[in-house]
């Protein structure tokens, strides 16, 4: 892939590797298609790596764990929470370029998941 020298390699400025995408932002136009062109055959592109990346990614992870003794015996109650504030993560954009959804963020990861779990020691 080669990068036009007139037009920004990167997403716009809402983007950045170490924020989560404001509610302001398009999604659907993340990245711009406009700043890269195929090169000629047999032609090294001029994109250096990480010339684009995708949206931010937060999460908090928590988990209790109660144990109960009883005897020579023990069991453990744990609950254990993923993404406990429930952050939208948008995946990377698309990357195949000339389809008709490059650069566009069509998916987010998993949303918060809560699990309880019981454990015995004997």
């Amino acid at each position: 892939m080669r990068c036009k020298p007139s037009s920004k390699r990167v997403c716009h400025a809402a983007c950045t590797h170490w924020r989560p995408i404001p509610t302001n932002a398009d999604r659907f136009a993340f990245l711009d298609p406009r700043a890269y062109q195929l090169q000629a055959v047999n032609t090294p592109g001029s994109a250096p790596r990480n010339s684009a990346w995708g949206p931010g990614y937060f999460t908090i992870d928590a988990s209790l764990v109660k144990r109960f003794s009883i005897a020579e015996r023990s069991a453990d109650l744990r609950l254990e929470a993923f993404n406990l504030l429930n952050t939208t993560n948008y995946q990377n954009p698309s990357a195949t370029w000339g389809a008709s959804n490059f650069g566009v963020i069509s998916d987010t990861f998993d949303p918060r998941v809560v699990q309880v779990a019981v454990r015995f020691a004997f």
